[in-house]
C-alpha cells in the first residue's frame, strides 16, 4: 500500500511515498535521464498542443480574444492531416509510457541493489543476467558504463551524445575498452543521434507539429532488444547452445497441460465427494440413506407451535402459521443406535435457553412408507425430541430384527 509506513533496515518507519519520490529524482538528476526528461518535456507539450488541435468548437459566443484563437487553431488545423497527427500523438504518448515505466524500474533497481553493493560477485552475476535476459544491445552497454566514468556538465540541459560521441577507447590493464567491435556499433549511433544540445534544450522547439516521429527525436533514442548480428549476441552465443531450450520449452508446456489435466479431474473428484458425502461418506449416513432426502424439510403441528427440521440445514420452533422461529439448532449428523438400531438425527447449537444450555433437537426415525414427522415434544428444558417415519429406516436391519 503506497499510503502505508514500513520498517526500513530496522529503523525507523519510512514513508514510501516519500522514499519513492526522493530516489525518483535522484534518477531524474543522473546525467543518464536528461535526454529522456528533455524528450518527455517536448513530447507533453506537443500531445497537449494536438489534443487542443482536434477539439471541436462547441461555443460560438465567445470572446473576441478567444474567437481569434479559435481561427488561428483552424487555420493550423485546416493545414494537417488529422491521421498523421494523431499517428504522431500515439508515438509520443507511447515514447512516454516507456519512460515512465523506465523510471519507476530504476527506482526499483535503487531499492534492490543497494544491499549487493558490498557484494561484489552478486553484482557480476546480476549485471550479466541482466544482460543476458534483458537482450541489452551493446550500443546501450556502452551508453551504461560511459555514463559512469565520464564526467558530465552541471548545467541543466545538455545533448549526452555531444560529449559521448564519437567514443573514445581507454587502455585498463593493457586492453582497449570498450571493445572494437562495441565502438563499430556505437559510431553507427552516434551517426544517428543528435549532439546539438540547442536541439534537445528547447522545450517548446518550433511550434509547427511534425508528421512523424523518428529514432532520436529530441535526444531519445527507443531501446529495441539486441538482434542476432550484435556483438554481445555473438558473446552469449555458446550460452545460448548449452541446451536444446526448444526441447525444454516443449516440456513445459506439456507439463502445464498436465497440472491443468489434474487440476480439472481434482476439481471433479472433489464435486463428486461432496456429492457423494465427503471423502469417507459419512454425509449420507452409513448407506447413504440420507441421499435421497437431502435438503428437504419436514414439519409437525404440537399444540400452538410448529416444529420444522431441514436436512443439512436447520431445526426451527415456530408460532403456528408463522415464517420464522427460534432456533434449535444447526444440522449435526446422523447416527444409529447399534442396540436398537434407530436412527437418530441430530441438531445442536441453537438459540440459548434463559439461564439454561443451548437448544438442540433429536428426530428418531422408523420404517414407514412416507416422510412425515409424528410428534414433538420438550422432555428436558430446550432439549426437543421429534418421532419421524421414514423409508430410509426400512433396511435389512429392520428386516432381520422384526423377523420380516
Amino acid at each position: 500500500n503506497d499510503e502505508e509506513s514500513y520498517n526500513h533496515n530496522g529503523n525507523e518507519s519510512v514513508d514510501v511515498n516519500e522514499m519513492n519520490q526522493e530516489l525518483l529524482d535522484q534518477v531524474k538528476a543522473n546525467a543518464f535521464s536528461a535526454a529522456r526528461l528533455s524528450f518527455l518535456n517536448r513530447a507533453s507539450h506537443l500531445i497537449s498542443q494536438i489534443d487542443d488541435l482536434m477539439k471541436d468548437d462547441d461555443v460560438d459566443d465567445e470572446e473576441t480574444e478567444e474567437e481569434e484563437k479559435d481561427d488561428a487553431t483552424k487555420n493550423i488545423r485546416s493545414n494537417v492531416d488529422p491521421m498523421a497527427i494523431q499517428n504522431v500523438r500515439n508515438t509520443l504518448q507511447q515514447r512516454v509510457d516507456s519512460i515512465q515505466r523506465g523510471l519507476k524500474y530504476a527506482v526499483s533497481a535503487e531499492i534492490l541493489v543497494k544491499p549487493l553493493e558490498s557484494s561484489h560477485p552478486d553484482l557480476v552475476a546480476l549485471a550479466a543476467g541482466t544482460l543476458y535476459h534483458g537482450k541489452i544491445r551493446s550500443s546501450d552497454l556502452w551508453q551504461i558504463l560511459a555514463y559512469m566514468t565520464v564526467e558530465f556538465p552541471t548545467h541543466a540541459c545538455f545533448s549526452p551524445w555531444s560529449i559521448l560521441c564519437p567514443p573514445q577507447q581507454s587502455e585498463q590493464n593493457g586492453t582497449l575498452f570498450p571493445p572494437e567491435p562495441i565502438v563499430k556499433a556505437v559510431e553507427q549511433f552516434c551517426a544517428e543521434a543528435h549532439t546539438d544540445s540547442s536541439i534537445i534544450c528547447d522545450t517548446n522547439g518550433d511550434e509547427e507539429i511534425p508528421t512523424s516521429i523518428h529514432d532520436h527525436y529530441y535526444g531519445y533514442s527507443v531501446i529495441e532488444p539486441r538482434e542476432a548480428n550484435d556483438v554481445l549476441s555473438q558473446a552469449f552465443a555458446r550460452l545460448d547452445n548449452l541446451g536444446d531450450r526448444s526441447s525444454i520449452v516443449k516440456l513445459e508446456e506439456q507439463l502445464d497441460e498436465l497440472k491443468s489435466k489434474q487440476d480439472s479431474l481434482s476439481s471433479q473428484i472433489r464435486d463428486l465427494e461432496d456429492e457423494m458425502g465427503g471423502r469417507d461418506h459419512s454425509k449420507y449416513g452409513t448407506d447413504g440413506e440420507l441421499y435421497s432426502l437431502r435438503d428437504s424439510c419436514h414439519s409437525v403441528q404440537e399444540g400452538k407451535y410448529d416444529y420444522e427440521v431441514c436436512i443439512f440445514g436447520r431445526a426451527q420452533q415456530k408460532d403456528h402459521g408463522q415464517k420464522s422461529g427460534t432456533s434449535l439448532g444447526n444440522w449435526k449428523g446422523i447416527r444409529i443406535d447399534e442396540e436398537t438400531g434407530v436412527r437418530a438425527l441430530e441438531w445442536t447449537n441453537g438459540a440459548k435457553c434463559w439461564n439454561g444450555p443451548h437448544r438442540s433437537a433429536t428426530v428418531f426415525v422408523t420404517c414407514g412408507a412416507e416422510n412425515k414427522i409424528l410428534s414433538a415434544e420438550e422432555p428436558d428444558t430446550c432439549r426437543y425430541v421429534l418421532e419421524m417415519e421414514s423409508y430410509i429406516a426400512c433396511d435389512d436391519d429392520h428386516k432381520q430384527r422384526h423377523g420380516l
